[in-house]
């Protein structure tokens, strides 16, 4: 029979400058300059679990502490960013004009946290978010046996 390969769409490879076969599907499915921008669309996440709580710092530069919405909702805590650029550039014979509109978001699933003592803090393109673990309480009891 035939021998299938799954086909992975990030792997690295060496592709032709031009691939006129995929060119549409390519256009509207991948980033347009990937070699330009190879981290577009990502926000890189590190996550401690502490004793107390977990903290989570998101690489979120360039973009205002207005335009970051941080939730949490059914052990869920989701962060999302809307990043919209406009350029203009005025010369003799022409104007151009360039707009972009980048929209990331990310969910992360943790239980036991306290949702009343969650915190944010967004510093030097870092946004911390501590989510304090529920303290552990005993829902049994000695039963004295008579």
């Amino acid at each position: 029979m035939f021998g299938l390969v799954p086909y992975r769409r990030n792997i690295q490879q060496v592709q032709p400058l031009f691939d006129f076969e995929n060119i549409f599907e390519n256009f509207f499915n991948d980033s347009f300059f990937p070699a330009l921008m190879p981290n577009a669309g990502v926000m890189n996440v590190d996550i401690k679990d502490t004793d107390n709580a977990y903290i989570l710092e998101a690489d979120i530069p360039g973009v205002n502490k207005e335009n970051i919405r941080v939730e949490f909702k059914n052990d869920q805590l989701t962060i999302g960013v809307e990043h919209n650029e406009q350029h203009e550039e005025k010369k003799e014979n022409y104007i151009r004009k360039e707009r972009s509109l980048n929209i990331i978001s990310r969910t992360f699933v943790f239980e036991n946290i306290d949702s009343e003592k969650i915190t944010a803090r967004y510093e030097n393109g870092v946004l911390t978010v501590t989510l304090p673990k529920k303290e552990a309480h005993s829902n049994g009891y000695r039963i004295p046996i008579s």
